[in-house]
């Protein structure tokens, strides 16, 4: 049930419009997901905390992520290049996260809408 509910909440999440270019002092409101699974990154790095799935343009930046309510949420690093369309177009990130229930939590945080900062990485 409880995994229905969390699928049920990113569904939506990814179905209601963002503006993608909606940006206000660098930050560009944008949404969000977050996934537990898979070994191995579109870098070839392996999966971990701190690392977010984002468009191939952002592969090697750095995301300063806030919530909504501009509260800093950290620093993640573009690793992985996703798995759906509107994380490849830019349109989502997908933050990994160690479990099932920080994937939970996370939702539960952020709504599924985060504020972020691109820092671009080196090479």
């Amino acid at each position: 049930m409880k995994k229905k509910i969390v699928a049920l909440l990113m569904i939506v999440c990814i179905l209601t419009p963002i503006k993608a270019s909606c940006e206000v002092d660098g930050l560009q409101k944008i949404k969000c997901t977050a996934y537990c699974c898979g070994e191995i990154t579109a870098n070839g790095s392996k999966v971990h905390e701190g690392g977010i799935a984002a468009s191939a343009e952002h592969m090697g930046d750095v995301a300063e992520l806030y919530t909504l309510d501009d509260e800093f949420l950290g620093y993640f690093e573009v690793n992985d290049a996703g798995g759906t369309d509107a994380i490849r177009n830019g349109y989502v990130i997908d933050v990994y996260r160690e479990s099932y229930d920080r994937c939970v939590d996370w939702m539960k945080l952020t709504q599924g809408k985060v504020k972020v900062r691109w820092i671009k990485g080196k090479g």
